[in-house]
């Protein structure tokens, strides 16, 4: 069952072709009939996928259902449950769950090599769901190798339809990361991740270093790191970029905007950073 469910031209071609919304239904009857949990699985961490940015709350639900079929059928060690880990590990960054989110990518990596163009549709994915997590991390080099193994599938495979053009997109979005300042790979710190959040909210510096425990100047520092890591120079563009790179949920046009508050830009004013010279407005 699983290898034709791993061959069939009518699942490939609809996914290769860019068919969301056949595959998705075509998807959606293999995990109806399946008996076989490792194939159940794979069909929903296909559909997980193709849910993935449409409606990720559907991604999410479907990505947990294929793990609970994984946990359940002890199919951790197999090849074919890396998607729904790396599908996972994506949803996980994007609620800031980054001790997680490193564990599921670690256990992706793992069975990702026995991952190859044998599968090449099956293998590219994998590998590109991980490259754009570790974009995420800012893990520059994690994401240049696992566009490196992609690529090579896609050079011995070439008619993989829309995954060469997926392929292109990562190169692309890492040929736009900022250079990490500090020669590390993943760039953010673990203290600037838990930063980054706060920053899409109605919050002054002063208060979310309250909320922290920490003082004002040191969520200030911790900014004008961000900043120059993100290559950008306010807070806004802070949060836009962190928004395009899933580290954060929202965007500044989404942060919280309670009632009489002067709002996102009239917060950004009183917390100005100028990266350049590093001058600092005064913090209210």
């Amino acid at each position: 069952m699983l290898d034709a469910f791993l061959h069939s031209v009518e699942l490939t071609a609809h996914l290769l072709l860019g068919d969301r919304d056949q595959a998705e239904r075509t998807f959606a009857g293999v995990a109806a009939v399946s008996a076989q949990a490792e194939s159940h699985a794979l069909a929903l961490s296909e559909r997980s996928l193709l849910a993935s940015g449409r409606d990720d709350d559907l991604a999410e639900t479907l990505a947990l259902e294929a793990r609970r079929l994984i946990d359940e059928g002890q199919l951790d060690g197999y090849a074919t449950s890396a998607l729904d880990f790396a599908a996972t590990a994506r949803a996980l960054l994007r609620h800031g769950q980054w001790d997680e989110a490193r564990r599921q990518l670690t256990v992706t990596q793992r069975l990702a090599p026995s991952l190859t163009h044998a599968i090449p549709w099956l293998a590219v994915q994998v590998r590109l769901e991980l490259g754009h997590a570790h974009v995420t991390l800012r893990d520059r080099n994690g994401a240049s190798a696992l566009l490196g193994e992609a690529q090579a599938i896609l050079a011995l495979r070439p008619s993989l339809g829309v995954l060469g053009e997926r392929i292109a997109e990562l190169e692309r979005e890492i040929e736009a990361m900022p250079q990490a300042t500090d020669g590390g790979g993943s760039g953010l710190t673990p203290a600037e991740l838990r930063l980054l959040p706060l920053l899409s909210t109605h919050l002054s510096f002063r208060e979310i270093g309250e909320q922290l425990f920490v003082s004002r100047n040191t969520i200030k520092t911790q900014a004008i790191s961000v900043y120059r890591k993100l290559g950008v120079s306010s807070r806004s563009d802070a949060i836009n970029r962190a928004g395009e790179l899933g580290l954060v949920e929202g965007s500044a046009g989404s942060a919280e905007q309670p009632a009489g508050d002067a709002g996102m830009l009239g917060l950004e004013r009183q917390d100005q950073i100028i990266v350049g010279n590093d001058e600092l407005d005064p913090l209210l």
